[in-house]
């Protein structure tokens, strides 16, 4: 079987879903070719426990601003706030709950090493790692065994948010999150999927074929062909690669015919793919009464980034779970064991904290996202012998030789060094492709035939900016040209509380890849 259409786009993800419904409404026959048998990729509601839970992509980091927060508004979705303040606990190994003099020595131990980090990314190659760096800095300091086990937790933290081991992690670039939007983050209480099927109902569910595993992407100067297990071919004049940085990872060679330029191999190298694990635990009722008002609940483990950290659903939806988080090196070793043995060890670190008041589950979930041939991995960061810059390489579109007609794009989360690792950024990238085909088909029309629309909703944000410690990063909301632009400022706190020069600011958060997962 063969079918014709102007543009095929591999995957049922936020990215792809945003320039198919782009593109629909440019004038253009769409299909979103989608490997698995439901939709949304790394974004995925799960209502098996009674209450809609994400095993994906959790997060609108930043809501002022955000274009999935504006979605949002449109669907009439709920939102829920959960980053309020010091909405957190930190308990020990042991299971003491630690006070406020821990939370004062963390502090001055991760800016002294934020300091020495910094100086460290002023000079080093892309070739170091950030774990090198991390030792560096042991050695040199010689904590004490107690400080050390505080800050090997704090590691873990960092960790957690990219998903990345330390040994992985670019030293200069480890911390590269493009720009950042202003406001907080909120949760969808009813699941993030509900953005999903708000797009997908503007779009035409007809529009999306489930369990049409692509094989092979043929192009030349002619189109494309999009061949899949099945054999049935998908003809088309462009095609847009919307396939997780793991997908590439593991299959570009095999996927892409001719294969795709070396330039762009050597940046899917690079650019690291992140592992994160979740474990929901529901039971009969909540128990953690002294933390059911904490949005989190942290862990200071013997070992290093072994379920650090605990999100209080309660506080969420209202539900008695807790979602367990591991990242990096421990997700990617407890995620092929059996999901009893996952469970007991989570019970062993709620049962340190809450000892007897501790009681069993009555079910859990968990997920597996690092063995899913369909993501291999959670989100992406920079990693050695990376930069920045190979996000552009990644998003480059791709023709047979040159002198011809671009026929392959990409769009993802892996694919803007703006937003990477945020539902944002993957919901921007695949508006990106859809305005870049109708840019490169417009040459080829008449001028009269269609106008390309205006792009007012497009933000234009500032180059990254990153405060010296003990100063806040706070931005100036202008509307230049049509545009909004964020101008952003470096202010001390007694500064941002005067409202400097009687501006208006937007507080910025601290932002971390957290959108996904």
């Amino acid at each position: 079987m063969e079918e014709n259409h102007d543009v095929i786009i591999l995957g049922a993800g936020m990215s792809g879903i945003a320039a198919a419904l782009r593109l629909q409404h440019y004038g253009y026959d769409v299909v979103i070719l989608e490997s698995r048998d439901r939709i949304g990729g790394r974004i995925h509601t799960d209502n098996s426990l009674g209450a809609s839970l994400d095993k994906g992509a959790s997060w609108i980091s930043g809501i002022r601003e955000n274009p999935i927060y504006k979605l949002a508004d449109k669907y009439n979705i709920k939102l829920k706030r959960v980053d309020e303040g010091e909405s957190y606990s930190v308990y020990d190994h042991d299971g003491t709950k630690l006070d406020n003099v821990f939370q004062s020595k963390m502090k001055y131990e991760w800016t002294d090493f934020l300091h020495f980090m910094q100086n460290e990314q002023s000079h080093v190659g892309i070739r170091k790692t950030l774990g090198s760096v991390v030792q560096q800095y042991l050695l040199k300091n010689k904590l004490s065994p107690d400080i050390q086990s505080d800050f090997e937790y704090a590691i873990s933290m960092l960790e957690n948010d990219w998903a990345g081991s330390v040994e992985k992690l670019s030293a200069k670039y480890w911390d590269h999150i493009g720009y950042i939007l202003p406001g907080g983050q909120d949760v969808f209480p009813d699941g993030y999927m509900t953005i999903v099927n708000g797009l997908v109902k503007e779009l035409g569910e007809e529009k999306i074929r489930r369990n049409h595993v692509v094989k092979t992407v043929k192009y030349d100067d002619n189109g494309v062909k999009v061949i899949l297990e099945n054999q049935n071919i998908f003809n088309g004049k462009y095609v847009i690669c919307t396939f997780p940085l793991g997908v590439l990872k593991k299959n570009h060679s095999e996927l892409f015919m001719p294969n795709l330029p070396g330039e762009k191999i050597t940046a899917i190298r690079h650019i690291g793919m992140g592992i994160f694990h979740k474990t929901y635990l529901k039971f009969p009722q909540v128990f953690w009464q002294e933390d059911a008002d904490k949005a989190w609940i942290n862990y200071v483990s013997e070992k290093k980034g072994v379920w650090n950290t605990f999100v209080n659903m309660y506080k969420v939806n209202g539900q008695p779970i807790l979602l367990g988080l591991n990242a990096a090196d421990y997700a990617e070793e407890i995620e092929p064991r059996s999901k009893d043995e996952i469970v007991r060890e989570a019970m062993k670190v709620l049962r340190t904290i809450y000892k007897e008041k501790t009681l069993d589950p009555v079910d859990s979930l968990v997920t597996t996202w690092l063995n899913d041939p369909f993501s291999y991995g959670a989100y992406s960061y920079v990693g050695v012998n990376g930069t920045p810059d190979d996000y552009d390489k990644i998003a480059a579109p791709v023709k047979n030789e040159p002198g011809t007609t671009y026929r392959v794009f990409f769009a993802g989360e892996a694919t803007t060094k703006f937003y990477p690792a945020t539902v944002h950024g993957a919901y921007m990238t695949g508006l990106r492709e859809a305005n870049r085909i109708y840019a490169f088909d417009k040459k080829l029309r008449e001028p009269s035939e269609q106008q390309f629309p205006d792009e007012k909703e497009w933000l234009v944000f500032p180059e990254q900016v990153i405060c010296p410690v003990g100063k806040d990063l706070i931005v100036q909301k202008q509307v230049i040209g049509g545009k909004t632009r964020l101008i952003p400022h470096c202010v001390t706190p007694q500064e941002k509380a005067q409202k400097v020069d009687g501006k208006e600011w937007l507080d910025s958060i601290t932002s971390t890849p957290w959108d996904y997962f």
